[in-house]
Formats: C-alpha cells, sequence, structure tokens
C-alpha cells in the first residue's frame, strides 16, 4: 500500500520540478552589473555675463530713443593736453556816435573878417582851393572883391576818434612852414606862417575836431589871428 502510494506521488513531484524549472528560464535576468544612475539635478541658470575690467558694462538690449530735447549751445570742446590756450577774441572798437561836422559858415562869418579888416575893404565867399570837401572836411574863404591878396578862411577836419584828430593835429603841426604850440585855444595849439599868410590851428576834444584859421598880412597880424581863433573856437564848443 505504502509503495503504491510513493510510484503514485512520483511522476507528480517529478513534473512540478519541471515547471519550476521552466518558470525560472523564462524569467528577465536582474542587472547588477552597475547600480542605476541617479537622475540629474536640473542645471544651474547661466550666470549674468560679468563686466570687463575696463568698466564698460556689458551690451544690453537697446531701449527705445528719448524724446528730442531743444537745442542748446554746444558745449566748448576742451583743448589737447599740453595744446596752447587760444587767444581771446577782442572786443570789437567802439568809436561812439559820429560828431557833426559844423557849418564853416556859422563858425567864421562874413562881418567877422569885415571886422578884421576895419571896414576898409568888401569881401565876397567862395571855395578855397586846393581843400576838397567830403563829409568829414570842409573849408570856406573870404576874399577881397578887389585885387588879389589873400583875405581870411577856415578849415575843418572832423576825426573818426578822438585818436584820428590827435594825429591830425600832430601831422600839420610836423608840416605847416615855421609851426610852433602856443597857449589852447580849444585844445592844443600852433601858430605857423608862410609868406603873406599866418595860421592859427588847434584841436577840439570834445568834438574830435581840427580847426585852421589863416588870415593874410594885409587884413591881421598874429595877435589878431589869435583873437579871431579863439572867437571860432567858443562857436565850434557850443
Amino acid at each position: 500500500m505504502r509503495s503504491v502510494r510513493i510510484r503514485w506521488m512520483m511522476p507528480i513531484a517529478l513534473g512540478l520540478l519541471l515547471a519550476a524549472g521552466a518558470c525560472k528560464k523564462d524569467s528577465p535576468k536582474e542587472d547588477v552589473s552597475a547600480p542605476a544612475a541617479e537622475p540629474a539635478e536640473p542645471a544651474e541658470p547661466a550666470a549674468e555675463e560679468e563686466a570687463p575690467a575696463t568698466g564698460t558694462p556689458p551690451a544690453k538690449k537697446p531701449a527705445a530713443a528719448p524724446a528730442q530735447p531743444a537745442a542748446e549751445a554746444p558745449a566748448p570742446t576742451a583743448a589737447p593736453e599740453g595744446a596752447p590756450a587760444a587767444a581771446p577774441t577782442p572786443p570789437p572798437a567802439v568809436t561812439g556816435p559820429k560828431t557833426a561836422l559844423p557849418d564853416p559858415r556859422l563858425l567864421l562869418t562874413l562881418k567877422d573878417v569885415q571886422d578884421l579888416a576895419k571896414g576898409r575893404t568888401a569881401f565876397r565867399r567862395s571855395a578855397l582851393q586846393g581843400v576838397p570837401t567830403d563829409d568829414d572836411t570842409d573849408a570856406i574863404l573870404y576874399e577881397p572883391e578887389k585885387g588879389a591878396s589873400y583875405g581870411a578862411a577856415l578849415q575843418v577836419f572832423r576825426g573818426r576818434s578822438p585818436d584820428a584828430a590827435r594825429e591830425r593835429f600832430v601831422a600839420m603841426l610836423a608840416s605847416y612852414p615855421s609851426a610852433q604850440e602856443i597857449a589852447p585855444v580849444a585844445g592844443r595849439t600852433f601858430f605857423a606862417y608862410w609868406e603873406e599868410i599866418l595860421y592859427v590851428g588847434f584841436i577840439v576834444p570834445a568834438r574830435n575836431l581840427v580847426v585852421v584859421v589863416s588870415c593874410g598880412r594885409k587884413f591881421c597880424d598874429s595877435d589878431a589871428l589869435y583873437e579871431l581863433a579863439k572867437k571860432v573856437g567858443s562857436r565850434t564848443n557850443g
């Protein structure tokens, strides 16, 4: 009885062993050659580009252009180091208002000349030869109606500045024959003579004028001419 039971169980046990072996053969083998790699950590964000050593900031996306400001004067450009400084621009010369040229007929009148000749001679007014008239120069001559004697004359010169008037006076003082400075009439004054003609010239500083009064020896002497020049000078200053 026992032998029969063993004989019956043997085929069953053998079948179980064969089935177990087949299951083990078909199952996938576990890869134990290397441990599984850990998932990689997310990369850190790239650091902002560092500014170069010169201090120049990194390039950025250009922003919108600002509104155009109002026009301004350009800033002065600095001169290069070691360059000589530019000379300052001199201010424009100031000449002041132009002085009106007085009318010589009002400075030396016909009556003045007739009084000088003590009424012995009649005179007529005419142009003084050799003295052209323009905006800065005028002249007048009173000549006797009879004869060829030199009567009396007046010349007026205007300088465009005080320096110009002084330069003209100095030039006359140097060019008139036998000229020498005498007591002032209105400003610096000279007396000169040439043959039969006497001259008194003077400057009027307040009006940038140079005046020359002259007469012939037949009708005046140096004293009479000087007094006449003083009368003319007073009218010129007025």
